[in-house]
């Protein structure tokens, strides 16, 4: 049944905000407030949230226990709740939460990014500008990872920081710029050595602005994208070096989209360089 108690319809909303927050900061609390939130909907009916519970239900289940079918399946449930509850304002997070983490893993990167980009008008419509920027960085993000041509994923990378701008979402201005820089230095080589650097932003304001945003997500984005970088200037050793300061996170953070380069380019660089 569909909830009606106010208090019910509350305390779900109170839990999907808390959703995003546990997944960047306490990674073993978002389990705990997914699992919430779905007994909740089954104790005392579903509300507008609770399709979004699903498709971070299915992000546990296809990523965290390695069960993509369950994950396929109750991505399935999330959608087809929120058309049930006229939820249609959460449509971008449960496609954001679905394509990347669940649906990527079933399908070419390449076509994983182009989703993304047609989700944006609709984020921007809703109003959700927090997940209409993180549209905008994946769309970058698994054009690096699916190979997209560079002079192609450079412009696509310069529309997409002017989105973020647009949008206002700081953590993602500065995810934006990352990205581009990644981009540009692959296709022309870093403005220093080593380092995602160039047109974008120099090494020390990426460092800067990476200690005040203070986001571990970000951080290993960043380590990411030395770790490509180097890998495409040979630099094993360094880029080994890179992608061992992902470890951290993507151990409290399985599945994370920084997993696609870690594993790829990570491990290249630690296999030449050893």
């Amino acid at each position: 049944p569909v909830a009606t108690d106010p208090n019910v319809l509350a305390a779900q909303e109170l839990l999907l905000r808390s959703i995003t927050a546990a997944y960047y900061s306490r990674p073993n609390l978002l389990s705990l407030v997914i699992i919430t939130s779905i007994d909740l909907a089954v104790a005392s009916g579903i509300g507008p949230p609770t399709g979004w519970a699903f498709s971070a239900y299915a992000f546990i289940q296809a990523v965290v226990l390695g069960r993509l079918d369950r994950g396929l399946y109750f991505a399935r449930l999330a959608r087809a709740t929120l058309k049930r509850t006229d939820a249609s304002y959460l449509a971008t997070r449960v496609e954001l939460t679905v394509i990347g983490f669940i649906e990527s893993r079933e399908g070419r990167l390449a076509e994983i990014g182009e989703r993304y980009e047609a989700l944006l008008p609709q984020a921007i419509a809703d109003g959700d500008w927090e997940y209409g920027a993180l549209c905008a960085n994946n769309v970058v993000l698994f054009g690096l990872g699916g190979a997209t041509p560079l002079d192609e994923l450079l412009a696509k990378a310069e529309r997409m920081v002017a989105t973020c701008v647009g949008l206002g979402h700081r953590r993602q201005v500065v995810s934006a710029q990352l990205f581009a820089q990644v981009v540009d230095a692959l296709r022309g080589g870093p403005g220093e050595p080593g380092e995602v650097s160039g047109q974008f932003m120099n090494g020390r304001e990426l460092t800067r602005l990476t200690a005040e945003v203070s986001d571990p997500n970000l951080i290993s984005s960043w380590h990411a994208g030395r770790t490509l970088v180097n890998v495409h200037l040979g630099d094993f050793e360094r880029a080994a070096a890179c992608a061992a300061e992902m470890d951290p996170f993507l151990a409290a953070h399985p599945g994370a989209p920084q997993a696609y380069w870690h594993h790829t380019f990570g491990g290249v660089a630690r296999a030449l360089a050893a």
